[in-house]
């Protein structure tokens, strides 16, 4: 297995490279200085540079694994060379690429977000359609599960068994679109908000004091 190292000589990338040669996995370190670099000798330097891609096609081939870790500064120009280079990847068939900001305190989450904004409306409606569904498919399931008595009624427990794959089903369609971080916030908010309603309206349970 041969794992391929984008951002090596940083902190992030320098535990991820140690951690890599502990398990005696083949690594291969991206660096554009490599007579300036300090990594153990047992790694494969490929010369190259984020800011052009395509002098990281070659060193692409014949690789099972990318990390790629990417600098604070997420402009434009760099979101899009980092897209380039994950399409790459794909393209050499590389079966895992992992994408990192090597940035104390400014999570991926930034660069994650700058591909759903790229969505158009259809596919945002989309998103939002399958998690409305999964949330109502939460919420049946959760009231059948009430009313299935510890699973002792037939018709709840089926019900519950349904209602919970459909919930699943279509979350895992959401997931697909949306962000994770914002989808599960979604769903679990209203999930609970609501289950809480449901249980003083329908099933006329209030919290004792």
């Amino acid at each position: 297995m041969t794992i391929f190292v984008t951002g090596a000589t940083g902190t992030v990338g320098g535990h991820i490279v140690k951690q890599l040669l502990s398990k005696n996995v083949e690594v291969k370190a991206m660096s554009r200085n490599p007579e300036n670099t300090s990594l153990p000798p047992e790694v494969h330097i490929a010369v190259g540079d984020l800011n052009h891609p395509d002098t990281l096609q070659l060193h692409l081939q014949n690789v099972d694994s990318l990390f790629l870790i990417t600098q604070s500064e997420q402009t434009d120009a760099r979101f899009l060379a980092n897209q380039r280079i994950i399409q790459m990847a794909k393209e050499a068939k590389v079966r895992k690429i992992v994408a990192l900001m090597d940035y104390e305190g400014n999570p991926i989450e930034s660069i994650i977000w700058r591909r759903f904004e790229g969505l158009n409306k259809g596919e945002w409606i989309m998103g939002y359609l399958f998690l409305v569904i999964s949330n109502i498919g939460e919420l049946i399931g959760t009231s059948m599960l009430k009313a299935s008595q510890g699973f002792t009624k037939l018709y709840p427990s089926l019900f519950t068994i349904a209602a919970f794959i459909v919930s699943f089903f279509f979350i895992s369609f959401a997931l697909k679109i949306l962000p994770l971080n914002m989808t599960y916030a979604i769903w679990s908010g209203v999930g609970a908000v609501a289950t809480a309603i449901i249980s003083v309206l329908i099933w006329k349970e209030i919290n004792n004091k």
